[in-house]
């Protein structure tokens, strides 16, 4: 994450982060399975780390802004709801996960998230942890009015002024076992995930997919990791948002590592040539 409104040398954070991240990594393992959005953009350095390297393919230096970035027009996709910080209203950026996921938090600076049992553990765990500095501080249960349960979170990007926003899913597989298991238990023909994957690519499902027009969850789950960087190189990129407004969520199959370096480049507005 990266805030053009701050101040300071912008290499020497990146290279402070970068020192962090031995021990931010593998925070961010155990409890990404809940799809936590805040502390993700934390592990991004670990990435720079791993991929902006001089092992790379000397093709990286002919980087070039990739096409395809546009304003966002669909403003309640991206912003769920508006934040309230130090009498600053600023809209609060979600972008990826199920819709719904977030509210605004009832104190300033925070947020809620839709409750899961094992994201609420690891943190009450990580309250008496040494990693409870590097992870967005949990302020514990709410329930709602309509008696959903919520986890009330600090919201990290409240005192950016223009925050550039990477939302990245660690993990060589993003489901549970459990979740595959059940699936296979009861196969059902789902033709909105069979609608997702012609989507991507029309040649994806087989010819009897095409005639039955659709795809177990199984099949969709496990042919999703394989096209993207989640197999690869345990994560991908969701989705992202720069300072000026512009966005994109079109990284579904962006897979190989120079796939990857430029997205990553293009994100923080470095060059191969010049470094981060």
């Amino acid at each position: 994450m990266t805030d053009e409104g701050s101040s300071g040398n912008h290499t020497a954070e990146v290279t402070i982060i970068i020192l962090m991240i031995p021990f931010l990594f593998s925070c961010c393992i155990i409890i990404t399975s809940c799809g936590i959005f805040s502390i993700l953009m934390t592990s991004l350095a670990w990435f720079f780390h791993t991929l902006l390297n001089p092992q790379l393919p000397c093709c990286i230096s002919s980087w070039r802004h990739p096409s395809g970035w546009r304003k966002v027009r669909n403003v309640v996709q991206w912003t769920p709801f508006i934040q309230t910080y130090k009498n600053r209203k600023y809209q609060w950026v979600q972008l990826a996960g199920h819709s719904g996921n977030f509210k605004a938090g009832k104190d300033q600076g925070t947020v809620l998230k839709k409750l899961c049992v094992q994201e609420s553990q690891c943190y009450e765990k990580f309250l008496h942890d040494s990693l409870k500095d590097f992870v967005p501080e949990f302020r514990g249960m709410l329930t709602l009015a309509d008696d959903e349960k919520f986890i009330q979170l600090q919201d990290c990007l409240s005192s950016f002024k223009s925050p550039s926003i990477m939302d990245c899913k660690i993990g060589v597989r993003t489901y549970l076992e459990e979740e595959l298991a059940k699936a296979k238990e009861k196969p059902k023909l789902r033709k909105d995930m069979y609608e997702k994957m012609i989507a991507v690519d029309v040649q994806a499902p087989t010819e009897e997919e095409h005639k039955l027009k659709g795809v177990t969850k199984p099949r969709y789950m496990v042919w999703r990791e394989t096209i993207s960087s989640t197999a690869t190189l345990g994560f991908r990129i969701e989705g992202v948002k720069k300072s000026d407004g512009t966005s994109k969520k079109d990284f579904k199959t962006t897979k190989t590592r120079e796939q990857v370096a430029e997205a990553f480049l293009s994100f923080i507005g470095g060059s191969w040539e010049t470094g981060v």
